[in-house]
């Protein structure tokens, strides 16, 4: 058995996933159907949840990319000193630590 290093792709890449195959779905639901396969309510009910994920993922890409802002701008606002605080780490945890450090001069 075989171990593979896991593959790590970005929300923005998980969102156009999700929407490609839902597009995907779309066009050939009347013939998934047509062969005895899933009903029309199912497939439907998995094109709505394919869409939501995109939508949960372009919200989390959105996350990301401010946070990134923010870990950009926290230097420029706190002096050249200023550490950011890890990278993967909440939003919350990071204004938390800024709170403990206080306001810039």
């Amino acid at each position: 058995m075989t171990t593979e290093t896991p593959t790590i792709f970005t929300s923005k890449q998980l969102a156009d996933c999700a929407r490609r195959e839902a597009g995907y779905r779309k066009r050939v639901i009347g013939r998934l159907v047509a062969k005895s396969g899933p009903t029309k309510r199912l497939a439907s009910r998995q094109i709505a949840m394919l869409l939501a994920m995109a939508a949960h993922f372009d919200q989390q890409a959105l996350n990301e990319r401010e946070i990134d802002q923010l870990h950009r701008l926290l230097p420029h606002a706190f002096g050249a000193g200023f550490e950011c605080h890890k990278r993967g780490a909440s939003l919350r945890e990071g204004l938390d630590e800024i709170m403990e450090r206080g306001a810039p001069p």
